[in-house]
C-alpha cells in the first residue's frame, strides 16, 4: 500500500439528508420574493437591531463626508488646532463638534468608515449598544483633550513640533472609534483580544511616529484608555496563556504594522513625525527645492537634499522595511533565524538612532544647525521614542526565542552571512574606489578621512540624515550614481540573503540535515511515536551503518530519547549494537542517557545490560480489521456514532494545506482557547499542537455539522514501513465548547473505519503520558517526582481521564517504559523529563513551580 491509498479531502459519516423542497400554498396570490431580496431585507433588519450605534455613527460620517464634498468655505469646520482654538480662547462648541465628524479627505473617510463598521461594529456586538456608547464617550473625550493639551502646551512653550503641527489634524473621529474597539477586547476571546490589542497599539504608535499629527496623540491615548477602562469596568480576567503559534502571529502583526508605517505619511497632507522623512522619501522621488524643504521644517541646503530624497535614499529607506516584511513571514512559520535577524535589525536601528540623535548632537556643535528651529526639546523627545520602539521589539523577540523552534542549517546560515559580508565589501569598496581615484566625482576633495566619515551614511536610512552634515557630496554623474547606488546595492544583497535563509521545507523544527535524515529513517520504519521526532527541540544520533537513528533531547545534562529508535531493525543483535553506539555517543558528550516511552522489545535489550525500568504510559492500540461498535462494552461509542448519523454530522479528511480557510481559522481559534484555559505553557515532547498539525504528512479529521461549523478535530501521525503507511497515531484532540456530547467518540470511530478502508493495519490512540502509577519498588524517588508532575498537570491536561476515555474503544494496551541506568540520579532525571514537556521553563523555574504545588 502506498501513501496515495489514503484519500484526502474526503468526507465520511452519515452525510446530510437532502432538504425537503417546499412549495407555495395553494391559492396563494402573493408572488414569491426573490431570495436575494429576502436575504438583503433580513440582513438589514438584523443589522439595525444588533448594531444601531454602528449604523448611526457610520451615517454621521457619510453625511459629514457629503457636506465637506460640497463647494463652499470649510475652514470653520476644519479639525486643526488653529480652528479649535482662536488665539488663547477656545473656538465655539459647534466647531469642536463638527470637527470630530468632519472628514479631511477621501483617505481619512475610507479609514474612518471602515473602522466604524468593522471596529465599532465588533465592539457593539461584544459589549452591547449601551456599553459601546459609554466606551465611545469615556475614551473619545479625555483622549481628545489629552492630545490637544499636549500639542497646545508645546505651542505655548514655542516648541518646534507644536509650531509645525498646528497645521495638522487635532480632532479625528477615529479617536473614539479606536477607544471603543480597544475597550471591547476586555470581553473578546483570548485569540482575538491579543491580536486586536497588538494591532491597535502598533498602528497608533506608527501613526504617531510617522505622521506626527496632534490627533495621533489622542489616538494612542484612546487605545490605552480603552484597554484600561475595559479592564476596570469589565473586571480583570484570569491571565490567559497564548500558544506558541499565536505569540508568533502577534510579533509578526506588530512587525507588519511598523513596516507599513511610511505609507501613512503618503496618505496625510502634513507630516511632522520623527520618522516622517522616510515617508517623504516614499512620496517624493525627485530633488526638493530648499523652500520646499523649509515647508517641512528641515531647512536643508539644496546640495544636501540628495542625501534624503531621490531614488537612492528611497530604496535605502524601503529595503529594510521589505526585510521586516520577509522576516514577519518567517516569524509566523516559527523560523528562529527570522526572529534573530529581525532582532538584530531592530537593535541596529536603535543604535543608529542613539548615535545620530544622541551622540552626534551632543558632540558636534554644528549638528542640526540648519534645522530651522531654536527650540528642539520636543524633537529630543521624539528621537528618544524612535529609538525605544525598535529596541523594545528587539528585546521582545530575544526574550521569546523559544516560540520560534524551526532551526536553519548552519551551512545555509554561513552562506547567507558570507553573502552579506561580501555585499558590504563590494559596495563600500566601490564607493571608496570611485571617491579616491576619479577626479571631480565628489566635493570637497575626498580624503581617506572624509571617505571613512561618509561611508556609514551610505547605508543608513534617510531619516537619520536629516540634520547630519555630509562629509562628501557628488559632483558628477558617476559620483551621483555611486553615491546613491551603493546603499541600495547592499540592502538588496541583505534581502536576498534573508530570502535564502527562509527558503526550504517548512515545518521542520530541527536542523535541515537532521530533518532530512529523520524522515528518511521514518520511511524505513519506526514505533508508533516515531513521527514525533520531527518536532521542535529534538536532536538525532545516527548509527554508523546509517540505517538506524535515535531522536533525543538534552535537558539538564540528560539525553532523554523519544520512544523507540528510528529506521529498519534487523534483530536483537542489531538492537544491542544501536544501543551501544548511542551510549558511547552520550558518554563522549558527558550526558546521562535515559530511554523514555520505549516498548517492550527495546526495554528487554536494556534490561540485559542491567538497566532498570518503570512504566510511564499506557498506549491504546486498535486493529482496524476487527474493530466494531457492536457489544455492550462499545455502547457509548455506538450511541455517539448513531447520534451523529441522526444529526447529519460528518468528518472531513484532509491535510492542513487542503483545509478551507474558515475551517483552518476555527481550528486555530479552538486551539488558542484551549491553551488560554491552562495555567501552564503548551506542553511538548510527546504532545503536539497546531504547529505539528500543519505538517503535510499529518492527516486531520474534522467533525462538521450541516452548516460546516467545526465541532471537533483530531490529527493523525503516519507510521511507515518500507515507505508505506501501515499505521496512524492519534496526536491532537480538540472539541468545540458548543459541540454535542460524543463528538470525539464519533471522530475516533470514523477514523478507524476510514483507516481500515485505506489499508492501515494498526491505529494507535497514543500513550497517555504520566497517566500510569509507577509502583516499581526500585524507583520510589523517580516515581514520586513523576507522580508530582502528573498530579500537577492532571487538573489542566487530564491524562488519567484521557486514559479512561481511550479504554472505551476496546483497544489493546501496550505499556511504555522509562529505562535508566543509575537510581542515584533519579530526582534529576525526573526534573529533566518534566523539562522535556515544559521546554519554556528553566530548571530553576521548574523546581520552583513543582515546589509550590508539592
Amino acid at each position: 500500500m502506498s501513501d496515495e491509498n489514503e484519500s484526502t479531502g474526503t468526507v465520511t459519516g452519515a452525510g446530510v439528508p437532502p432538504a425537503p423542497s417546499g412549495s407555495a400554498a395553494p391559492g396563494a396570490s402573493t408572488p414569491p420574493q426573490h431570495p436575494l431580496l429576502r436575504l438583503s431585507r433580513g440582513a438589514i433588519a438584523d443589522a439595525v437591531r444588533a448594531r444601531p450605534l454602528t449604523l448611526v455613527v457610520a451615517g454621521l460620517l457619510l453625511v459629514a463626508a457629503l457636506i465637506t464634498a460640497l463647494p463652499g468655505p470649510h475652514h470653520a469646520l476644519s479639525a486643526g488646532i488653529d480652528q479649535v482654538f482662536d488665539g488663547d480662547r477656545p473656538a465655539p462648541w459647534w466647531a469642536w463638534t463638527a470637527a470630530l465628524s468632519v472628514i479631511g479627505d477621501a483617505h481619512q473617510f475610507a479609514v474612518a468608515l471602515a473602522v466604524a463598521i468593522l471596529g465599532l461594529g465588533w465592539a457593539e456586538r461584544a459589549l452591547g449598544t449601551r456599553r459601546a456608547l459609554v466606551a465611545l464617550l469615556a475614551t473619545g473625550i479625555p483622549a481628545t483633550a489629552l492630545g490637544l493639551g499636549v500639542a497646545l502646551s508645546g505651542l505655548w512653550m514655542h516648541g518646534s513640533w507644536s509650531s509645525w503641527a498646528a497645521r495638522g489634524i487635532a480632532l479625528d473621529p477615529l479617536i473614539p472609534l479606536l477607544g471603543a474597539t480597544a475597550w471591547a477586547t476586555s470581553v473578546a476571546s483570548a485569540r482575538w483580544s491579543g491580536r486586536v490589542r497588538v494591532l491597535l497599539i502598533a498602528a497608533t504608535a506608527a501613526v504617531l511616529l510617522y505622521s506626527g499629527q496632534p490627533a495621533a496623540i489622542g489616538l494612542l491615548a484612546a487605545v490605552l484608555l480603552g484597554l484600561l477602562g475595559g479592564r476596570l469596568v469589565q473586571g480583570a480576567r484570569p491571565r490567559q496563556r497564548r500558544s506558541r503559534h499565536e505569540t508568533r502571529t502577534l510579533f509578526a502583526l506588530a512587525t507588519v504594522v511598523l513596516a507599513f508605517g511610511p505609507l501613512l505619511t503618503v496618505l496625510v497632507a502634513t507630516r511632522y513625525g520623527v520618522l516622517s522623512p522616510l515617508g517623504i522619501a516614499v512620496a517624493d522621488l525627485g530633488p526638493l527645492h530648499p523652500r520646499d524643504l523649509d515647508d517641512f521644517g528641515d531647512g536643508l541646503s539644496e546640495l544636501a537634499s540628495v542625501r534624503v530624497v531621490g531614488p537612492g535614499p528611497m530604496l535605502v529607506s524601503l529595503l529594510p522595511l521589505a526585510l521586516m516584511l520577509i522576516a514577519a513571514r518567517g516569524l509566523v512559520a516559527g523560523r528562529r533565524i527570522a526572529a534573530v535577524v529581525l532582532a538584530l535589525a531592530c537593535a541596529a536601528a536603535a543604535v543608529a538612532g542613539f548615535v545620530y540623535f544622541g551622540v552626534l548632537p551632543a558632540t558636534d556643535p554644528d549638528w542640526g544647525r540648519d534645522a530651522g528651529a531654536s527650540h528642539l526639546w520636543e524633537l529630543d523627545v521624539w528621537r528618544a521614542i524612535s529609538t525605544v520602539v525598535p529596541a523594545l521589539l528587539a528585546v521582545g523577540l530575544l526574550l521569546n526565542l523559544r516560540v520560534f523552534p524551526v532551526a536553519t542549517d548552519r551551512r545555509r546560515v554561513l552562506r547567507s552571512v558570507g553573502l552579506v559580508v561580501g555585499g558590504f565589501v563590494v559596495s563600500a569598496g566601490l564607493f571608496a574606489l570611485v571617491a579616491v581615484t576619479v577626479p571631480g566625482a565628489f566635493r570637497p576633495h575626498p580624503t581617506v578621512l572624509r571617505v571613512l566619515q561618509e561611508l556609514p551614511d551610505r547605508f543608513v536610512p534617510a531619516l537619520f540624515l536629516r540634520h547630519d552634515r555630509p562629509s562628501l557630496l557628488p559632483h558628477s554623474p558617476l559620483g551621483h550614481l555611486v553615491y546613491s547606488g551603493v546603499g541600495p546595492l547592499f540592502w538588496v544583497v541583505v534581502v536576498l540573503a534573508l530570502l535564502l535563509l527562509l527558503t526550504g521545507r517548512r515545518g521542520l523544527p530541527v536542523e535541515a540535515t537532521d530533518a532530512d535524515r529523520i524522515r528518511s529513517l521514518l520511511a524505513a520504519g519506526s514505533g508508533s511515536l516515531g513521527f514525533m521526532s520531527t518536532w521542535a527541540g529534538n536532536r538525532l544520533w545516527v548509527a554508523p551503518d546509517g540505517a538506524t537513528g535515535i531522536a533525543y533531547r538534552v535537558v539538564a545534562g540528560h539525553a532523554v530519547t523519544l520512544s523507540d529508535p528510528l529506521g529498519a531493525v534487523q534483530d536483537d543483535a542489531h538492537r544491542d549494537a544501536v544501543i551501544a553506539g548511542f551510549l558511547a555517543h552520550c558518554d563522549a558528550q558527558a550526558w546521562t542517557p535515559a530511554f523514555y516511552s520505549i516498548h517492550d522489545d527495546w526495554r528487554a535489550v536494556l534490561a540485559r545490560r542491567g538497566w532498570h525500568s518503570m512504566p510511564v504510559a499506557e498506549e491504546a492500540v486498535i486493529d482496524p480489521a476487527v474493530f466494531t461498535t457492536a457489544g455492550k462494552k462499545m455502547n457509548d461509542v455506538r450511541t455517539s456514532v448513531n447520534r451523529a448519523a441522526r444529526t447529519g454530522l460528518r468528518v472531513n479528511w484532509s491535510t492542513w494545506a487542503e483545509l478551507p480557510l474558515p475551517i483552518a481559522s476555527r481550528i486555530d481559534a479552538l486551539s488558542e482557547e484551549w491553551v488560554a484555559e491552562k495555567d501552564l505553557p503548551e506542553l511538548g515532547f510527546t504532545l503536539g499542537g497546531v504547529d505539528e498539525m500543519r505538517d503535510p504528512d499529518v492527516l486531520l479529521g474534522v467533525a462538521l455539522d450541516n452548516e460546516d461549523a467545526v465541532l471537533g478535530v483530531t490529527s493523525w501521525l503516519p507510521v511507515r514501513s518500507n515507505g508505506i503507511i501501515t499505521g496512524r497515531t492519534l496526536d491532537v484532540m480538540r472539541r468545540a465548547p458548543e459541540s454535542p456530547n460524543g463528538v470525539m467518540e464519533f471522530l475516533i470511530a470514523e477514523a478507524v473505519t476510514h483507516f481500515r478502508e485505506s489499508g492501515v493495519t494498526e491505529v494507535s490512540l497514543s500513550g497517555s503520558p504520566l497517566a500510569s502509577s509507577p509502583d516499581e519498588a526500585g524507583a520510589p524517588v523517580l516515581g514520586a517526582v513523576l507522580g508530582l508532575v502528573a498530579r500537577t498537570l492532571e487538573p489542566m491536561y487530564g491524562f488519567r481521564s484521557l486514559l479512561r476515555f481511550k479504554r472505551k474503544f476496546g483497544a489493546a494496551e501496550r505499556t511504555m517504559h522509562l529505562s535508566y541506568q543509575d537510581a542515584a540520579g533519579l530526582p534529576a532525571l525526573g526534573l529533566a523529563i518534566a523539562g522535556c514537556y515544559l521546554p519554556g521553563l528553566s530548571l530553576r523555574q521548574l523546581r520552583a513551580f513543582l515546589a509550590r504545588r508539592a
